[in-house]
């Protein structure tokens, strides 16, 4: 998962927003209710939302590279 990181670092994302937002898409992707990647994006948005709004706008940078590195 550590490419992962690199990738959205790459993309423009700080090193603490990376890893957030990879780590709390993971949470949710990981999970025994086997979310499809779409419920985990939206997930991970809602957390962000609530609990690090301060990175909802670098989120916003890395949801189309997410979503083509996982799709």
């Amino acid at each position: 998962m550590k490419g992962c990181y690199k990738e959205l670092e790459q993309a423009g994302i700080s090193t603490e927003g990376a890893r957030t937002i990879m780590g709390t898409f993971l949470y949710y992707y990981l999970d025994a209710a086997q979310y499809s990647v779409d419920e985990c994006l939206t997930y991970t948005k809602a957390w962000l939302d609530l609990c690090r709004r301060d990175l909802l706008e670098e989120y916003h940078k890395a949801k189309p590279r997410l979503c083509e590195m996982l799709m």
